[in-house]
This record gives C-alpha cells, sequence and structure tokens, in this order.
C-alpha cells in the first residue's frame, strides 16, 4: 500500500527506528546501520546499469523521432512523454539515494550521541563509499526530483565527520 503522500521523506524515521527498536546491545545498531548502508551498496550498481541502457534506448528514441518522414503528433506525444517518464524515474532515484545519505547520515550522528563507539568510525567509511559512490554512478546531472507537490529540499550531505583521516 502507498503511503499518502508517497513525494515526501522524512529524513529523522531511520533514526527514529533505529533508536528505538529494542536490542541487545548498541553494537547491534551500528551493525544494522552498516548492513543497510551496504546493501545499498550492493544495489546501484544493477540499478543504474539498466537505467543507463534506458537512457541510451531514449537518446537513439529521441533521435529516431526526426528520422520518421510520416510521424503523427499522438506517436510523437508518447514518445517524448516515455523519455520524460524514464527520465523522471532516474531523477527521483538520484534524489531519494542522496536523502537515504542524509538519513543514515542523521541517524548515526544520533547513534554516536546516544552510543558512542569504535564502530561508528566503520559506518562513517561505509556511508562515505556509499555517497562516493552514488556520486560516481549518477546519470543525470541535478537537479534531482521527486514526484508530487512540495517535495523538499534536502540539505548538503555536509554531516557531522565522527573521525579524522590522517
Amino acid at each position: 500500500m502507498l503511503q499518502h503522500d508517497w513525494s515526501r521523506f522524512d529524513l529523522h524515521a531511520y533514526g527514529r527506528l533505529l533508536l528505538t527498536d529494542p536490542v541487545r546491545s548498541q553494537s547491534a545498531r551500528y551493525a544494522r546501520l552498516n548492513d543497510d548502508i551496504r546493501n545499498d551498496r550492493t544495489r546501484l550498481p544493477q540499478f543504474f546499469a539498466v537505467a543507463g541502457r534506458v537512457l541510451d534506448m531514449d537518446r537513439r528514441r529521441h533521435s529516431a523521432l526526426s528520422l520518421v518522414e510520416h510521424l503523427n503528433v499522438l506517436e510523437d506525444l508518447h514518445a517524448q512523454a516515455r523519455i520524460a517518464e524514464n527520465e523522471l524515474v532516474v531523477r527521483w532515484v538520484q534524489w531519494s539515494l542522496k536523502a537515504r545519505c542524509i538519513s543514515y547520515r542523521l541517524a548515526l550522528e544520533r547513534l554516536a550521541i546516544a552510543a558512542p563507539m569504535t564502530a561508528a568510525s566503520e559506518v562513517e567509511r561505509s556511508l562515505t563509499a556509499l555517497d562516493t559512490e552514488i556520486a560516481e554512478y549518477r546519470l543525470l546531472p541535478e537537479p534531482d526530483v521527486a514526484p508530487g507537490p512540495g517535495f523538499p529540499k534536502l540539505p548538503d550531505l555536509d554531516g557531522v565527520v565522527l573521525h579524522t583521516r590522517g
């Protein structure tokens, strides 16, 4: 079932869930956060490989439109709509991934305050890797788009640095 307003993203919902689910030790919270980040990282290549092929086909579709001699208006509109829809989906995924990174960062910051552990450094490295991979996989330039009216503007990913590298 879809949420009532599925275009909105609560940046703090993941952290609330992470910090309120009962666990035997705080290290379980760090492990769950790290697992969730790693699971996202494993899904990126497959999605962006398919999305890249779809966008490439759309570029070919767009080029082919000018070559068709007797293209009627409805055929042209359907092709343009398909191209726009595919681009919207990719932009929405890019937006959603940025939102997830921010949500993970906020959860990590709260967790580090509630239960400081050395595991925070490992999670920070995983989160940095996810953020880097998202930037590397980017297929379309910003602005990213969330569907629906009044979607929130996401803040930059300048979170609190939990450790420094020498």
